[in-house]
């Protein structure tokens, strides 16, 4: 019997063509590894508690709207103005209320309801998201999805059950004017830099 071992580690790859062989398989982002940061949501100093709290965060989406053009004896499509769907971020709802005054802020910001007063111009309530892609260290991020301009267009509150264990949330929903992808994240938040992705 030959003592000859024959690694199989690269055979779990899709063959490519071209006698190319099959190559290793790369490893998954994993759907526990991630968290949020958010810039100028609620007051200038908060956010850190916004961080430390969310429990699920959706991924940004987008679709293009439709034209159609008609030609001689057929039909041609191609692709309109784009739209950013909505993404949806549950947050964990703290015994100190921090959370919770954090979002109050920022709807304040967006409308006060007690003066029934809004301001003018976007660029005084809206906030930036930073979504990331961790590889499972303290600070190693994969990829960040940066959503600009982002404002609340939902805020809901979980009810109250004596039977049940579950924690208090609040479920937000936030709109954006743009999303960029980069595969890093920059030491100043303010600053976006690395290679863009998408």
């Amino acid at each position: 019997m030959s003592d000859t071992f024959t690694p199989t580690a690269s055979k779990f790859g899709v063959p490519t063509g071209d006698n190319t062989g099959r190559g290793d398989l790369l490893a998954p982002k994993l759907a526990y590894r991630w968290r949020v940061r958010a810039v100028h949501f609620g007051p200038i100093s908060g956010g850190t508690e916004f961080t430390q709290q969310v429990q699920t965060c959706g991924k940004p989406g987008i679709s293009y709207a439709g034209i159609t053009i008609h030609s001689y004896n057929s039909v041609a499509y191609m692709p309109g103005k784009h739209t950013w769907q909505p993404i949806t971020i549950v947050l964990r709802d703290d015994i100190t209320n921090a959370v919770q005054k954090l979002v109050g802020h920022q709807m304040q910001k967006q409308l006060n309801n007690l003066e029934q007063t809004g301001f003018a111009a976007g660029i005084n309530y809206k906030f930036t998201l930073f979504i990331e892609d961790m590889d499972g260290s303290n600070d190693g991020v994969l990829q960040t999805a940066v959503l600009e301009g982002c404002y609340l267009t939902s805020v809901a509150y979980s009810g109250l059950d004596f039977s049940s264990s579950s924690v208090q949330t609040i479920t937000l929903n936030v709109q954006y004017d743009n999303c960029t992808y980069i595969d890093m994240f920059p030491d100043d938040p303010d600053m976006i830099s690395g290679d863009v992705v998408v």
